[in-house]
């Protein structure tokens, strides 16, 4: 069965539908649910084209900024409030001699995330009052 056709199938929108309004069900069992065959379900390049489909239908909903209206606000300026970054995972250390090193890079960027969040927090906590 060529590729372009998988995804006219009306068994394959059922299994993507069914991802997408139950995020806790995996992709075999909406498969079973949208009636495919027992080797369909065992393909794992089928399951992945599934997987991916309902990946971009569901899409990303969270906003980029936050912007705050200098004439809404008495006293504050314009200002822009970004959300916390994605943290990133701190590298796994071995014990060589750049260990050292490694351990502080990563004790940099947890402590400026922790930073940043905590700004954002404040910025929206002084927005909120500003509004009331």
């Amino acid at each position: 069965m060529p590729r372009s056709s998988a995804k006219d199938d009306p068994r394959f929108q059922k299994a993507v539908r069914k991802i997408i309004e139950n995020t806790t069900i995996t992709v075999p069992d909406a498969m079973k649910c949208a009636d495919f065959t027992s080797d369909e379900i065992k393909n794992m390049a089928l399951q992945q084209r599934i997987r991916r489909a309902a990946k971009r239908a569901k899409g990303d909903g969270t906003p980029s900024t936050i912007s705050a209206n200098a004439s809404t606000m008495s006293s504050v300026s314009t200002l822009t409030a970004t959300p916390p970054l994605i943290k990133q995972k701190p590298k796994k250390v071995r014990h060589t001699s750049a260990a050292a090193h490694q351990l502080r890079k990563n004790k940099l960027l947890e402590r400026a995330a922790k930073s940043h969040a905590l700004k954002y927090a404040t910025k929206l906590y002084s927005d909120s009052k500003t509004t009331e």
